[in-house]
């Protein structure tokens, strides 16, 4: 997904918190203009979802930014989750 959709913000954030959702997009942000981002607050909530990976030196995040592996689908709530299957199935067309 590109770092600007509706889905990010819907789903993303319903899972891992505003404040990583928040951390990623600026990181996407500085590297999209060659920039360096400060250590961000919530990497390793970032790390742990998968969304980033730390060598201790350089942040790596996809762009574009993958959809909600299925053990994060799994703990939205139910009608979140009805939500995401929706997306997923017009997408697939």
């Amino acid at each position: 997904m590109r770092a600007d959709s509706v889905y990010i913000r819907r789903f993303w954030v319903a899972s891992i918190g505003p404040g990583a959702v928040a951390d990623l997009l600026r990181i996407i942000r500085a590297g999209q203009r060659r920039h360096t981002v400060a250590h961000p607050i919530y990497l390793h909530v970032l790390v742990q979802s998968g969304l980033a990976a730390y060598d201790g030196t350089t942040i790596t995040v996809p762009n574009p930014v993958p959809t909600l592996p299925p053990q994060l689908v799994r703990r939205l709530p139910p009608s979140l989750r009805r939500e995401h299957d929706t997306w997923m199935r017009l997408r697939r067309r």
